[in-house]
């Protein structure tokens, strides 16, 4: 599904960038305002300088000093196409000093996006989501594909 790309792009974009042996990152779910679910991803890497905060949805942006990296540039660009065709939104949060990057993203909870055919009398976004709010640790070292996950 479109959102599971989404987290995976996010997800593969903070253990890609992260210098650590072992990148960690988490996945929070729980009900958003509105008609949407909110998903908030967090990463111990080395966190996004605040003037990149727009640039890094742009197609084929690198940070500066990883033009050589191993990434497209184009992970978060496909994520945030993905997300506002359905009407969503995805952005960067300022996080505390020395706790890498949080991206939050508002998917559409109404049943009314583009690629699911749920009617629109679906139950509200609190009868759909785990309680209490989901979540899900991924750890992994460079090149080891062993990741965990817990929830």
């Amino acid at each position: 599904s479109s959102l599971s790309r989404v987290l995976e792009n996010v997800m593969r974009n903070a253990i890609m960038h992260n210098p650590d042996a072992c990148a960690r990152v988490r996945v929070e779910c729980r009900p958003g305002t509105g008609a949407f679910i909110e998903f908030v991803v967090k990463d111990n890497g080395p966190g996004i300088p605040i003037a990149n905060f727009e640039n890094v949805f742009d197609p084929l942006f690198k940070l500066p000093g990883q033009a050589h990296s191993c990434g497209s540039g184009m992970g978060l660009a496909i994520a945030r196409r993905h997300v506002e065709l359905r009407g969503g939104r995805i952005w960067l949060e300022m996080p505390a000093p020395e706790e890498g990057t949080i991206v939050r993203i508002d998917w559409p909870a109404s049943g009314q996006e583009r690629d699911v055919g749920h009617s629109p009398t679906a139950a509200p976004v609190s009868d759909r989501l785990p309680q209490p709010p989901a979540s899900v640790d991924c750890r992994s070292g460079h090149g080891d594909s062993r990741d965990s996950a817990s929830r």
